[in-house]
């Protein structure tokens, strides 16, 4: 309970700071794994192994994202550093539930910014460069994704995403 509970205010800490600046801080990130893996190890914790196995399936897993400009390395650490809470089980039905709302969430944001053309442009334009590049015979790369100064706070799919897998298991 006091894992959970600590998890939460972490997450509503970096959502706030996401949407504020943009940024997550390296030290809330650093601050919410070693307190997730000092937990782990308390009375009732998941274990050492759970919580490192969590960390380490958040942090694979979006690391893909990142390399397609589709998240911050703040997420990709945000993530991780969730997982020391939620063991490898829990961090992957996080993940789920993040990325079912991160699209959404992108959807919405680039609305209320009246961006959504440039979104769908951005999109076109790197399907595009994908199909070009794999009828010449090559594979798409980071590189064909176009360059956006638009950025959802996706800090706040995570914690969506957490929060789920919290009320659910």
């Amino acid at each position: 309970m006091l894992a959970g509970i600590a998890l939460v205010l972490l997450l509503a800490v970096a959502v706030w700071s996401d949407i504020r600046s943009g940024r997550i801080p390296n030290r809330l990130i650093l601050a919410a794994a070693l307190l997730g893996m000092t937990l782990s190890i308390a009375p009732g914790g998941i274990g050492p192994g759970e919580a490192s196995g969590g960390l380490a399936i958040g942090l694979l897993a979006l690391l893909p994202l990142y390399g397609f400009r589709a998240v911050g390395a703040g997420d990709v650490k945000l993530m991780a550093a969730a997982g020391t809470f939620l063991g490898m089980a829990g961090t992957a039905v996080a993940l789920l539930y993040a990325l079912a709302l991160g699209g959404p969430l992108a959807l919405a944001y680039a609305a209320r910014k009246r961006a959504l053309a440039q979104l769908f442009g951005n999109l076109r334009l790197f399907a595009y460069g994908s199909m070009a590049r794999i009828a010449s015979g090559s594979m798409p790369t980071v590189d064909d994704m176009p360059l956006s100064r638009l950025r959802a706070p996706y800090a706040l799919a995570i914690a969506g995403g957490v929060l789920l897998q919290l009320l659910t298991r």
